[in-house]
């Protein structure tokens, strides 16, 4: 494990608790009351009502109980689907139908980290991942390099950069996000590219596609890299999870597709520690994948809404400020957030503040105001990411009598009724205005007024 990676993961969960380096909250902190938080990373909205009735019937349904183990039994229908949207993704059949699913896409890292316990493995992962792989990897002891990668390319690992680090760092492990933390996708050329470098140099990939279908763009489909690896099956595992496209991150199933080989090994893993996945969990993500097209697009539009928000606040507040105090160049295609770039303060505070780290400390101090560090996703200097989507999240619960009658209807008749994808005719903004609200007070005032008394001192 990266000193200089651990250190910054530790400082990120310091800040955003309100800690000092000793762990002693001195500071306002992400999870006080008073707080406006847009580091927090749940989801666009409540799930649709559907899904929530489809886990009511789920724990009714006398073929199942909760005590019945996962590795059991199957849930035909969602692990149909699975294997036709890995093929949709153009991945050949002799990977798309090994699949396994298990407890969200956190359990994967931890299988693949067992897997190789006492291997030696050598592990790289570009800019813009998830904060907690450097937690799993320190668990494990683990060798974690990051690639920092540049701005030029969205912070997309290149084939160039991929071959340096393998001959210079005798990497063997890759863990690819795409789309990234901050919203970039690969291209096909760019996943080609990197999967030659990965196939010359027998590396096995591991691709995080949880946030595969959230494109802010309806007509895009995140294209993945196990396309190029059909010679190869046993050297790529791709993972995708319910977790963001349908706002079930706490019901906890995530799958994955890969060579014969290595999905026996991570089935077996997964099995031994986290043997059942409730029925009740499947039916929901079962429910969302089927029928729920047109709540997913919603909030993929809501998610694009809100990027453009971000983007126009950065433009006013430079202007107010007359500098480019912000750097929003690196703009997110999917996801649930959006890079900010502070660099301009290094200099111009005098080293003051340094790092995303820096940056969110002083903001919660003087405004209440918390975003994410960047450091902890991989990027250097003074970065921070901002978490747009849940913004908001409790005031999109606003059908809580439908969603009743819907459960009561789906009890009488034993099956989710067709009601449940016709609620209520509501606009967009009836769910959204108020986070949409708090994501531009919060940019246009809050951080407007930090970044002045912060520039004039």
């Amino acid at each position: 494990m990266s000193n200089l990676l651990f250190h910054a993961y530790k400082n990120a969960r310091n800040v955003l608790s309100g800690n000092d380096e000793t762990g002693m909250k001195v500071f306002p902190g992400m999870f006080d009351s008073d707080v406006v938080s847009l580091s927090h990373g749940d989801g666009t909205r409540r799930p649709q009502c559907g899904i929530i009735s489809a886990g009511v019937l789920a724990l009714l349904d006398d073929r199942y109980s909760p005590d019945d183990y996962h590795v059991m039994t199957h849930n035909a229908e969602l692990e149909t689907w699975i294997i036709d949207d890995f093929k949709a993704d153009g991945i050949h059949e002799s990977l798309a139908n090994n699949i396994v699913l298990s407890h969200g896409s956190t359990s994967f890292f931890d299988a693949i980290f067992t897997y190789y316990i006492g291997k030696g493995r050598r592990y790289l992962v570009p800019s813009s991942f998830y904060h907690n792989l450097i937690k799993w990897s320190a668990l494990y002891h683990e060798h974690l390099t990051c690639q920092y990668t540049k701005i030029e390319n969205d912070y997309k690992l290149t084939a160039e950069e991929l071959s340096k680090s393998v001959s210079e760092k005798e990497i063997d492990t890759l863990f690819l996000f795409n789309p990234t933390q901050t919203g970039a996708i690969y291209t096909d050329a760019e996943l080609m590219a990197l999967s030659k470098v990965c196939i010359e140099f027998n590396i096995a990939v591991f691709v995080d596609s949880v946030f595969s279908g959230t494109e802010f763009n309806d007509e895009e489909r995140t294209p993945q890299m196990a396309k190029y690896f059909t010679q190869h099956p046993d050297n790529i595992v791709t993972i995708k999870s319910a977790s963001k496209f349908l706002n079930l991150a706490n019901v906890r199933v995530g799958w994955a597709c890969g060579g014969e080989n290595i999905i026996a090994a991570l089935r077996d893993i997964c099995s031994a520690k986290n043997p059942s996945i409730s029925n009740v969990a499947l039916e929901m993500v079962k429910y969302g994948v089927l029928h729920c097209h047109e709540y997913i697009r919603e909030n993929n539009l809501e998610s694009a809404q809100r990027a453009r928000i971000i983007d126009a606040s950065v433009y006013d507040i430079n202007n107010s400020l007359g500098e480019q105090v912000i750097n929003t160049t690196h703009k997110p295609a999917a996801g649930h957030g959006f890079l900010l770039d502070f660099d301009y303060l290094i200099k111009a505070t005098h080293g003051r503040i340094k790092s995303g780290c820096d940056l969110v400390a002083y903001l919660l101090k003087e405004q209440k105001l918390s975003l994410s560090p960047a450091d902890s996703l991989g990027f250097t200097g003074c970065k921070v990411r901002v978490a747009f989507s849940s913004v908001g999240l409790k005031s999109t619960y606003l059908d809580s009598e439908y969603e009743r009658n819907v459960a009561m209807d789906s009890i009488t008749i034993g099956r989710v009724p067709v009601t449940a994808l016709k609620i209520p005719r509501r606009q967009h903004t009836d769910y959204f205005d108020a986070g949409r609200g708090i994501l531009d007070h919060s940019l246009r005032n809050s951080l407007h007024t930090a970044l002045a008394n912060l520039l004039k001192n």
